[in-house]
């Protein structure tokens, strides 16, 4: 942004109770103000020493998204008034505050609550988006109340600029800060995104930078001796102001296209996976049907010829579980027809049964000898 600036920060991870919440704000709130005070002669080249290049932009996004907007809009606001105090210019640049705010707010809604963490491209992409959009708005209402209240409209010649320099370092620095706090989820999508994310910003800039450089010694080597110094120096100005706006755009175009990439990659893969999981889980619930994978195994690849296999395996587990299921069925049946031997063993050879037994076959033969002879028992 331009001039003293500040901003709040938010701790790693978001408070539980609203005490841990407002420490956690203020701590924010007071590092971010700190860091403008210490860090308020870093300007960027070519500005005429109005961009500031200020890495603890991060803060009051960082507080936004770990603790919500209003925490984020409000580490913003007050952090940057504490830097103000902190420079001894008290509420001479108040809009700039108010653009602090904004700034820290509005990326806050790409994770909404304490424990929702970036997980998708798609996701990563919105954070992009909305850190972009925090920083439009914040420096055009910090760019608009300026000039309204100042008269200096040629101050907008630095608004692209300052935009492009928050965003670069935003973007470099945040997915960092949102690995150590945990907010961002190392799963197989931000794991293709954020190394092509960073190979893409790190080799976008070296070249621009490259460049620059080459046609600065140009620009050197051809104008400078044909030239007044003061007029050089403006020409250089211009020149470095022209390279910031054109970096910027280059890069945020690579960016979307290699986010854009990794959406299309990490679809290509997760997608078969994601059929593959639920195959698993109907296999293990009994429910797998052979047509589930038949999508995925179409395929020519690696992804295609394991989901043939696992069609195939589970063909095999679903037979032979069929057959462990009726040889089950059929030992059940072995075993109660010999518990029922068993039973019927303990009871014919039990001493009262003997008796018994030995009762009734007394008994028989009497009745035999009464139907041969009727005077015998007399």
């Amino acid at each position: 942004m331009n001039r003293p600036p500040a901003e709040a920060c938010a701790s790693p991870g978001a408070g539980q109770t609203g005490r841990q919440r407002l420490v956690l704000l203020l701590c924010g709130l007071v590092l971010y103000g700190v860091l403008n005070y210490l860090l308020r002669s870093l300007r960027v080249p070519g500005s005429a020493e109005v961009i500031s290049l200020r890495p603890q932009i991060i803060i009051p996004i960082l507080s936004g998204i770990c603790l919500g907007p209003a925490q984020g809009f409000a580490c913003g606001l007050f952090g940057n008034l504490l830097g103000d105090l902190l420079c001894g210019l008290w509420f001479t640049y108040w809009p700039w505050s108010l653009a602090n705010g904004f700034i820290g707010a509005i990326p806050a809604f790409c994770c909404r609550g304490a424990h929702r963490r970036i997980a998708t491209v798609s996701e990563f992409g919105l954070m992009i988006v909305l850190v972009i959009a925090g920083n439009v708005t914040g420096l055009g209402v910090g760019f608009g109340l300026d000039a309204l209240m100042g008269g200096r409209g040629t101050i907008w010649s630095f608004f692209l600029s300052a935009l492009l320099c928050n965003v670069y370092v935003a973007l470099f620095l945040l997915p960092i800060a949102l690995l150590a706090l945990r907010k961002i989820r190392l799963t197989l999508e931000t794991r293709a995104a954020l190394p092509l994310f960073y190979l893409l910003l790190c080799s976008t800039l070296t070249v621009l930078f490259l460049v620059g450089k080459i046609s600065e010694n140009s620009l050197a080597s051809l104008v400078k001796p044909l030239v007044e110094p003061t007029t050089y120096t403006a020409l250089l100005d211009g020149f470095n102001i022209r390279l910031v706006r054109f970096a910027g755009i280059a890069t945020l175009c690579v960016l979307c296209a290699g986010l854009l990439t990794a959406a299309n990659f990490t679809r290509r893969i997760l997608n078969p996976l994601t059929r593959l999981i639920q195959a698993a889980k109907a296999l293990s619930d009994g429910n797998f049907q052979p047509g589930m994978l038949e999508p995925v195994a179409k395929r020519e690849d690696e992804l295609g010829l394991l989901a043939e296999v696992f069609a195939h395996m589970a063909q095999q587990v679903q037979t032979r579980e069929q057959a462990l299921k009726q040889r089950i069925v059929e030992l059940e049946i072995v075993i109660d027809r010999q518990e029922e031997n068993e039973r019927l063993t303990v009871i014919t050879e039990n001493e009262y049964f003997k008796q018994l037994e030995q009762q009734a076959q007394a008994l028989r033969t009497r009745k035999g000898r009464k139907r041969t002879d009727p005077h015998a028992g007399e």
